[in-house]
């Protein structure tokens, strides 16, 4: 016969796994608005239940214990920081990953899938191909950090028949001389995430020099197309959310491992400052207007 201490202990424990029990747990990496972005959109492509963990405001054995007991069927994590606690803390466990841009920290393991953290170098060139079809070189500036990226842009360039002229920078006292070569040697300058160069007075000289030369600073962010930029490929957060969604559904609805599931990169969304194109003279075609967003007209 069950005492009624255990009875009682047993439904105790039923009734708190059952109301803590949902289909998914989401972990992000912390307070970014981009985030939370992509968590709203991704919920309404997943018919599933759902409780959101920021891996920065939980200690780590609370959370792995919250989740355990939860027995979620899978993981959506948002950042890297969010990825590696799920990998360390189940194993087992479906993980599917966005925004993580260095894919090396789970590379071999098979219970992750996802979209990568970056819109891929052969896209990236392909809406700069049709955004300024008339371009036939593009000068980049790298350091040894951003070099394997460069040297996967200058790849993606002799694809899509565009030259890409690198220059490696070593210190900052390089910059303005080796900038002013760039654009002359150039028809457009390529500016891209490196410490060594995304600091305020540099991407103010670069949009001068522009002007100057009439040549286009084409860049990552909307932020410095709002500069001065004409032109930055950025990650579509919502692709990236429905892109996630859909594995999702495959690895929980379906039961398709993550194994077998491809890691895919996130369509770009085109930003453009149109008053800075016409102040250098270029026509950027209808199509790619049409499908972009407007920084500045």
């Amino acid at each position: 016969m069950i005492k009624r201490s255990s009875l009682s202990f047993i439904l105790f424990f039923f009734i708190v796994t059952h109301l803590q029990s949902y289909d998914l747990s989401i972990i992000k990496s912390g307070d970014v608005k981009n985030y939370d972005k992509i968590i709203s959109i991704f919920v309404n492509y997943t018919n599933l239940s759902y409780k959101i963990f920021n891996v920065n405001k939980v200690p780590e054995e609370k959370l792995t214990s919250s989740i355990a007991i939860a027995n979620p069927k899978a993981i959506f994590v948002i950042g890297a920081k969010a990825a590696v606690f799920a990998l360390k803390n189940f194993p087992g466990k479906p993980i599917i990953y966005s925004m993580v841009k260095h894919e090396e920290i789970f590379s071999n393991v098979e219970n992750i899938a996802g979209v990568k953290g970056a819109v891929s170098t052969i896209k990236q060139m392909k809406v700069i191909r049709e955004t300024f079809p008339n371009i036939s070189s593009i000068g980049i500036l790298y350091t040894n950090k951003t070099k394997k990226n460069t040297m996967l842009f200058r790849d993606a360039g002799v694809k899509l028949g565009i030259k890409i002229n690198t220059y490696l920078i070593s210190s900052k006292s390089q910059l303005n001389s080796t900038l002013r070569k760039l654009y002359i040697d150039n028809d457009a300058f390529y500016l891209q995430l490196d410490p060594m160069f995304i600091f305020t007075d540099f991407v103010k000289s670069a949009i001068v020099k522009s002007i100057e030369y009439r040549k286009p600073v084409i860049t990552f962010s909307p932020v410095i197309v709002k500069i001065g930029a004409v032109m930055a490929a950025d990650i579509n957060y919502g692709d990236v959310a429905k892109k996630a969604a859909l594995i999702t559904n495959n690895i929980v609805s379906k039961g398709i491992k993550p194994i077998k599931m491809k890691n895919i990169y996130p369509n770009p969304i085109i930003y453009l400052n149109l008053f800075i194109a016409r102040k250098l003279g270029i026509q950027i075609p209808d199509s790619v207007v049409d499908n972009a967003l407007i920084i500045k007209k």
